[in-house]
């Protein structure tokens, strides 16, 4: 998916943007190398959507649908990156340490869960009656 975002982000921004000022803001030579070096070929157009029968004639629908998918893509990656992130962390570095500070000799022996989940008695009853 990843792989699919980068290379049609790629399309719409440089069709975007246009040629012009790729080539002011990057350079020519970085550029070209840039292109040759992802195997792209095409002529980059200054997008307009007034004159069908010109080269760089886009459909305006399908480039904003291309824009809308694509800026929700980034969203949708950018969050599944923070709650991965935030999980980690919160994983790894607070519930680890509660857990190493928490030991089994400071639990009480009575504890109706503890003795349900350490015994082999298939047979005791639930607390929750439904």
């Amino acid at each position: 998916m990843v792989m699919w975002m980068i290379t049609v982000t790629w399309w719409v921004f440089r069709h975007k943007v246009g040629p012009a000022k790729l080539y002011s803001v990057i350079g020519r030579e970085n550029l070209d190398l840039f292109r040759a070096s992802i195997g792209d070929n095409d002529t980059i157009h200054d997008v307009q959507f007034t004159d069908p029968l010109s080269e760089s004639y886009c459909d305006h629908l399908l480039f904003m649908v291309a824009f809308v998918l694509l800026s929700f893509g980034w969203i949708v990656l950018t969050g599944a990156l923070i709650v991965f992130l935030a999980d980690k962390i919160f994983n790894k570095i607070v519930c680890c340490r509660l857990c190493r500070d928490a030991t089994h000799d400071q639990l009480p022996e009575t504890d109706t869960e503890q003795v349900r989940l350490h015994s082999n008695n298939p047979n005791l009853s639930s607390t929750t009656d439904l």
